[in-house]
């Protein structure tokens, strides 16, 4: 399992239930990234405010990033996830608790787990 430390904007498992809906299907049969992972290094891009080149090594390919950024910008995706985030209560304000951990195991890239220590538990996240 890759593991990656938590940033301030990652979203938040209620934010990811609103959020995942908003996506859309994928245009081939299977996509070669997990979307929670990249709303993700959106969220961290516009609340940086830094350079695509900038993204940190442990998200997405910033060219991947840029790529479906630009793409859901253009069809009103990116609107209608900040309207979800909103929904769910806050926009780039999402604290992930310090002591967990998400990663993506190597054998099973469509599913996402939080690993959080002292709650003794990993949590599958449902990946749209």
């Amino acid at each position: 399992m890759m593991i990656r430390r938590p940033f301030p904007t990652d979203l938040t498992d209620r934010q990811w239930l609103f959020v995942r809906s908003r996506i859309p299907p994928p245009r081939r049969q299977r996509r070669r990234v997990e979307m929670r992972e990249l709303v993700n290094a959106m969220r961290y891009r516009v609340h940086h405010e830094c350079a695509w080149r900038a993204l940190p090594a442990e998200l997405p390919a910033w060219q991947t990033v840029h790529e479906y950024f630009r793409r859901w910008q253009s069809d009103g995706t990116w609107a209608a996830i900040e309207r979800a985030l909103t929904e769910a209560g806050d926009l780039l304000t999402a604290a992930v608790e310090p002591a967990c951990r998400i990663g993506l195991p190597d054998h099973r890239p469509a599913a996402l787990h939080v690993e959080c220590s002292g709650h003794g538990a990993s949590l599958p996240a449902v990946v749209a």
